[in-house]
């Protein structure tokens, strides 16, 4: 499913900023993953 495909990228995309002090940007990108991982697992029931 292309949302969770996407979830997976912003998860990563917040591993690599965190890593290099983004803490702030990091911190939006591990909400966007956590929000559409949800969406596509409520959306696949």
């Amino acid at each position: 499913m292309l949302m969770r495909r996407r979830a997976i990228v912003f998860l990563e995309t917040s591993k690599y900023l965190a890593g290099r002090g983004h803490y702030d940007v990091a911190a939006f990108n591990a909400e966007q993953a956590a929000q559409l991982y949800l969406k596509s697992t409520l959306l696949s029931s």
